[in-house]
Order: C-alpha cells, then structure tokens, then sequence
C-alpha cells in the first residue's frame, strides 16, 4: 500500500496530496472503482453543464472577472478539502462543479460573443482529445513513467504559477508580451499548454488505475471525479483560447 499510495500521489498535480495518508477500504465500506469512479464524474459533469448553462444566459449580472476568478479560486480551495479529507469529497464535488460550471459558462459566453462557432469547436475539440488520449493510455501508447510524471507535474505547477502572476498584474495593468497575443508566438505558447492540459489526462486515468489496484475507500471515486474534471475543464479553456487566437489571424 505504501509504495502504491507515493507513486499515487505523483499522478496528478491537484491530487498531489491525496494519497500522503490513503485510506485502506474497510470492512463496512466498498472499495475505489472504475465505474465509481465514472458514476462520481457523470453526475458532477452534469451539475457543471446545468450551472454553465444558467451562468451563459446570466453573463450580464454577472459580467465581473473578479467574481469569475473569485469562484475559480474557491473551487481550488474545496478541491484541496476535499483531498485531503476524503470523506468529505461526496458532498463537496457537486459544489466544486457547480463552481467550475459558473466560470465555465461566463467565459464561453464572452468568447461567444466575439467568435460565434468557437463554442462548438472547443467542446468537439475538447471530446476528441479526450477520447484520443484514453486510447493512447489504455493501448500503451504512452506510458506514464516516474519520469514522464515529473516532468508533467513540474510543467504544470509552472504554467499554474504564470497564470497566477499574470492574473495579480492584470490589477496593475500589466501585461506580458507576446505571450497572450495572436503572433507566432502566442499561438506556440497556446499549443504547448494545451497539449500540457491533454498529458494531464493520462496522469488521471493513471491514478483511477492505480487506486482501483490498491482498493482505496470508495470516496476517492470522488477524488478522482474531481481531478478529471478540474483536467477537461482547463483541457477546454485552453482550446478555446486556442481557436480564438487561430481565428483573429484570418
């Protein structure tokens, strides 16, 4: 259990914590599987698309990026309680998704608004990968190696920290250069974070895969629900940002 629950707990960055003290199934309780797992994340895919739906048609009363950025760091927050603390993953996932789906929605909204097909694209986009990158897990097409992790994870925390920084100087109407821009550049940088956002994936079917073989408690089928939506949803934004920059240049 031991050795299983430290490469767990390099599997995914948001789950990094998770299994520092996994929870062995006990007697009275099932254990982690597959189709829990796929259950967990059915239902808390489908609060997410009932919240971005509402928050999409609501985009004017709630048109602040404070409060956008305000409910993505909250949803962070519950997703790391939830880590940490298991047991309480059940009933924090569906708010972690209703969060997730606020953003969601605002944002899909105002890329709508300037690109009217971008929508439809990100989320075939978004499927698509999805479906190619489960194929190249279960085939073992793509390994997720002790190295492969590391770089994915350290990668990730990176891209996660230049988000925050430019994020903090957005307040003081600093830009950074070239990087958001619709040249050469941006679009580069816009692809390589994109493709970062897919190889998380792989490192979330690797964690359903390796919990389902240590039988961990039940609740990290929510644990897991959460980090692979966390994955899709920045897997879509990334795109949409994507096929936004692409088509400025037309």
């Amino acid at each position: 259990m031991a050795r299983s629950s430290r490469t767990l707990a390099r599997s995914n960055p948001l789950m990094r914590t998770a299994f520092e003290n996994p929870q062995p199934v006990s007697i009275d309780s099932e254990p982690m599987t597959a189709g829990g797992v796929f259950r967990s994340f059915v239902a808390i895919f489908a609060v997410l698309l009932v919240v971005a739906a509402w928050s999409w048609t609501h985009v004017d009363s709630v048109s602040s990026p404070g409060l956008w950025f305000g409910a993505v760091i909250l949803a962070i927050g519950i997703s790391m309680v939830a880590i940490r603390k298991p047991s309480t993953a059940r009933y924090l996932a569906p708010v972690f998704a209703a969060l997730e789906g606020f953003f969601v929605g605002a944002v899909s909204a105002v890329y709508a608004s300037a690109y009217p097909d971008i929508v439809p694209q990100a989320v075939m986009a978004t499927l698509v990968t999805t479906f190619v990158m489960a194929t190249l897990y279960v085939t073992r097409t793509i390994r997720v190696t002790e190295r492969f992790r590391s770089i994915v994870t350290t990668a990730t925390m990176g891209v996660l920290v230049f988000y925050l920084l430019s994020w903090v100087l957005s307040f003081f109407n600093i830009g950074i250069p070239l990087v958001f821009d619709a040249g050469p550049i941006g679009i580069l940088v816009s692809v390589a974070i994109t493709a970062l956002a897919a190889f998380n994936l792989l490192l979330d079917f690797d964690f359903v895969e390796k919990g389902v073989a240590a039988r961990l408690d039940a609740s990290y089928n929510w644990v897991a629900s959460i980090g692979l939506l966390a994955t899709i949803v920045w897997l879509y934004l990334e795109l949409l940002r994507l096929i936004s920059l692409l088509q400025s240049r037309d």
